[in-house]
């Protein structure tokens, strides 16, 4: 039996995504196994997907040249299925005669579903571009949507599934908020793409969409995943082939029901097709006119007016749905008002897609009188219900909103303060507005509290900066009777009340400004003066409270203006900020204290002065000079003693420290060039130079203590030196251990021996001697004692025949020691030992040997070369050898001196 058919739109702008998906589809559907099997069926099928699987999969490297989706059929084996893809081209904004012009919407009408890609980063950051790069593929599917149904589908919809794709970038974002935003993004444009709005809004939740991710999280875009963890791959695909595999179910049941009732009809029908065809088709070819030109009222007239006449049964695919009126008139009238309610719905649409029912609405707007209107002749419409029960219900759920409009237009139109030309009417306008506030649906309760408040703003605010005392008093009276309105809210109380506060301050601040004028003239005095007229002023028993309260502040401030200007003055010493302060004993605190803390800066910059002399010296000689600073006495400033004392003993450790570090880099250039003899002496001099500098100085008095530290350092100095010294030591004696060279160890044990020599009396001579002891030994050789233990020849082992060993000990091929043959034991003992005398250039070979007897012949089964030179070559002489899987333990004893140092 043949496979049916079935031919796939894909439909989605350049970058979506459509390549890499297929490419990750079919390489787990061919290559993993996974999902229902399927089969390519031509070759250039089978080239095209091998190579794009190749280039993601295999070079791992994007695409450079896109699927050709045209190229590939396959067989979707379980469900007889076979599928071709048709590649539906961008065309941006084109017209679809411009597809008619290019024969392709034959084509796409012969598509039976549809995968529709939108990248799910740019469908939620930049709608825009969504709509920008796919306006062709809306009026493509929208095409689709218009032109597939028909009675054999049971007036079904063409399948579609909805790919999100690039679901990486938007981790957080679920598949139901991109379809959320698809429907908002791509139902916008109902003009361009009706048939798709209708069909994306009347969906519900029965839409296919799914948020993918076909290979796995991008690093960039033009690095691949590194892991392949693909998600909604293979179930979107499956879920399309289920959807058109059931609708062409359903076509078969339908067509073979209707043909079965054709047949019986189509004698007696023949005979009156004629009799309403011609007035049928006029009214339509009227009534569409009309509804081209959105006269969809007349239409309907139009179609009403047809007379009722004989009409065949339907549906009847024999014949033409041109000549059927009865059923085809109501469909005919039915369609008419499906555009009716949809052209009302969508003239409301962008009016009330944001409305915010929880605010009042201006309703002098003309964009409020406009949707209420068309609300209103909306609803008048019963029938809408019928035609879209959704679109019916959520206007009727926004009736309340425009008639409780209505009535607010109706009651307070003039309820707005640009209405009020005075305070007068503008309280009237208030009080109006607090008695209807009550009448207000609860919605609007807070907005209209809002507005009250608005409005007692502005005739506050009528009440300006100039007012007089008695305007202020007449407002505070007012805002007073506000307060005790019954429906007055607690925030608007609260706004009463501030400005209640405002307005009796203003009352108080025309008494003040009197005070401040005179604030202002004693400020443009000499400060003395300007203190004279203010104590003058102070004395007026007529000043009320507030008053008398800024000139007291504007005293204190000419007192402080005073004590600033003499603490500026560079040239006014301690003797004359003194006299001020004995001229004006009632000096506010603050003021006298600038004072005091000016006489104080005045000898702290002195004693500054003298530490700063202090600190410049360059030698122990230049500041022996200046030891009388040490006598000189601080009145004002008791601690300037203190600080000069330190100053001093700063200076004299930052000299002191100078000539150490001279005396530290010349020890330091010569232990650089190993002459640690003369690196030595200059630190075991310093001292008694250091002394002898001090007291030539004068500074004999301050050199106990910088004697005793120098000693400190001195003793520091001369451990570092040791430790340097030592450091070169073992590096020489570390180098030994790669050489074989006796020389080299004679020149090394000569360095020990020199270092031994200079610093006697340390712990590391001993260390150095020991050394020295060592390679002296290593240097004439060692009596020693190798011993071989035994050994363990499993591997030599079988089942017919436990070996029989001896081992051969070697040295340049030559035999020194062969042991007795042990038999039939793999784990021979034999405890023969060899004498000789180890040196740095001892090396042997150790041969294991199992004998063949009389008859047979000896096999090497072990062979161990063991270079037991250098200067700690002895230590590979004990312990196991291996070779071959077999072993041997050996053992040497000697008497050699230990090494301090390994």
């Amino acid at each position: 039996m043949a496979k049916k058919k079935y031919r796939i739109a894909i439909m989605g702008a350049s970058g979506a995504g459509k390549t890499v998906f297929l490419s990750s589809y079919f390489n787990l559907v061919t290559n993993l196994g996974q999902g229902k099997p399927v089969s390519l069926n031509t070759p250039e099928a089978s080239g095209e997907v091998g190579r794009i699987i190749r280039t993601l999969f295999k070079q791992q490297v994007p695409v450079k040249e896109k699927a050709k989706k045209d190229l590939i059929a396959y067989s979707v084996i379980p469900l007889d299925m076979d599928v071709s893809f048709i590649d539906v081209p961008e065309g941006g904004s084109k017209k679809r005669r411009d597809w008619q012009d290019h024969k392709f919407l034959p084509e796409l009408k012969s598509a039976d579903g549809v995968l529709f890609f939108l990248p799910a980063d740019d469908l939620m950051k930049n709608p825009e571009r969504i709509l920008r790069e796919n306006g062709t593929f809306q009026e493509a599917l929208s095409f689709l949507l218009e032109n597939h149904s028909s009675r054999w589908s049971g007036g079904r919809k063409i399948p579609v599934v909805f790919l999100f794709t690039r679901g990486d970038t938007v981790p957080d974002v679920s598949v139901e908020q991109l379809t959320e935003k698809m429907i908002e993004v791509l139902g916008k444009d109902r003009q361009k793409s009706s048939a798709l709005s209708a069909f994306l809004s009347g969906s519900g939740g029965d839409l296919k969409a799914f948020r993918v991710i076909s290979i796995g999280k991008w690093p960039d875009q033009k690095t691949l995943p590194k892991e392949y963890e693909p998600q909604n791959v293979i179930k979107p695909m499956e879920e399309l082939y289920k959807m058109m595999s059931s609708q062409e179910h359903e076509r078969k049941k339908i067509r073979s029901a209707v043909l079965a009732v054709a047949a019986l009809l189509v004698v007696s029908t023949a005979a009156t097709w004629g009799m309403s065809h011609y007035r049928w088709s006029g009214t339509k070819s009227e009534a569409r006119k009309l509804m081209a030109a959105s006269r969809h009222e007349d239409a309907l007239k139009i179609v009403d007016s047809f007379g009722k006449s004989y009409v065949f049964p339907d549906p009847i695919p024999l014949i033409p749905s041109a000549l059927r009126g009865g059923a085809d008139k109501e469909a005919f009238r039915s369609s008419i008002l499906k555009a009716h309610e949809q052209a009302q719905f969508d003239s409301l649409l962008p009016l009330i897609r944001d409305l915010d029912t929880a605010k009042m609405p201006d309703v002098k707007s003309g964009q409020y009188l406009d949707a209420s209107g068309k609300v209103e002749k909306y609803l008048a419409n019963s029938p809408f219900r019928t035609v879209n029960q959704a679109n019916y219900d959520r206007i009727q759920s926004l009736r309340w909103y425009f008639e409780a409009g209505q009535a607010l237009l109706g009651k307070t139109a003039g309820s707005t303060a640009d209405t009020a030309g005075n305070a007068g009417e503008a309280y009237s306008l208030l009080e109006s507005w607090l008695d209807f506030l009550p009448k207000l649906p609860e919605q609007w309760k807070t907005e209209g509290e809002q507005k009250a408040a608005e409005l007692f703003s502005f005739w506050a605010d009528m009440a300006g900066p100039d007012a007089d005392i008695e305007e202020a008093e007449a407002f505070v009276a007012s805002a007073a009777k506000l307060s005790d309105n019954p429906n007055t809210s607690e925030e608007l109380k609260k706004l009463i009340a501030d400005r209640s506060a405002a307005w009796k301050d203003m009352i108080s601040a025309r008494w003040t400004d009197r005070g401040a004028a005179w604030v202002q003239e004693a400020s443009a005095l000499t400060p003395e003066d300007g203190i004279g007229k203010l104590q003058a002023l102070l004395k007026r028993e007529d000043l009320p409270e507030s008053t008398r309260k800024t000139l007291s502040t504007a005293l204190e401030d000419q007192y402080m203006r005073l004590a600033e200007t003499l603490a500026g003055d560079g040239n006014a010493d301690s003797d004359a900020i003194r006299g001020a302060l004995s001229r004006h004993p009632e000096m506010p605190d603050a003021a006298k204290k600038t004072l005091s803390d000016r006489i104080l800066a005045i000898a702290k910059n002195e004693a500054a002065g003298v530490s700063a002399g202090i600190e410049a010296a360059e030698s122990l000689e230049a500041l022996g000079a200046r030891l009388s600073d040490l006598d000189l006495s601080w009145t004002d400033y008791p601690a300037g003693k203190e600080e000069v004392a330190q100053s001093f003993e700063k200076t004299f450790s930052r000299l002191v420290t100078s000539e150490w570090e001279k005396i530290a880099g010349e020890a330091a250039a010569l232990a650089e060039k190993k002459d640690f003899a003369g690196a030595r002496g200059l630190f075991a001099s310093s001292v008694e130079t250091l002394t002898a500098r001090l007291e030539k100085a004068g500074l004999g008095a301050f050199g106990d203590g910088a004697v005793a530290e120098a000693a400190e350092v001195q003793g520091t100095k001369l451990q570092e030196l040791r430790q340097a010294h030592l450091s070169v030591c073992k590096t020489a004696f570390e180098g030994l251990k790669s050489s074989k060279n006796k020389e080299d160890m004679a020149a090394v044990s000569e360095t020990l021996k020199a270092f031994a020599a200079l610093w006697p009396d340390s712990e590391e001579a001993a260390e150095a001697e020991k050394a020295v002891v060592f390679l002296d030994a290593v240097i004439n050789g060692v009596k020693a004692v190798l011993t071989l233990v035994g050994g363990d020849f499993t591997a030599a082992d079988s089942l017919l025949d436990t070996p029989d060993m001896k081992i051969l000990l070697k040295k340049n091929g030559a035999v020194l020691l062969e042991t007795k043959t042990v038999d039939n034991e793999v784990r021979p003992v034999f405890g023969e030992k060899h004498e000789f005398t180890w040196d740095v250039e001892s090396r042997f070979t150790f041969v294991g040997i199992e004998t063949g007897g009389v008859l047979g012949s000896d096999k090497e089964v072990f062979n161990v070369a063991v270079d037991a030179g250098g200067i700690f070559g002895y230590e590979k002489l004990s312990g196991t050898l291996k070779s071959g899987g077999n072993s041997l333990t050996i053992k040497l004893d000697m008497d050699l001196p230990e090494s301090p140092w390994k």
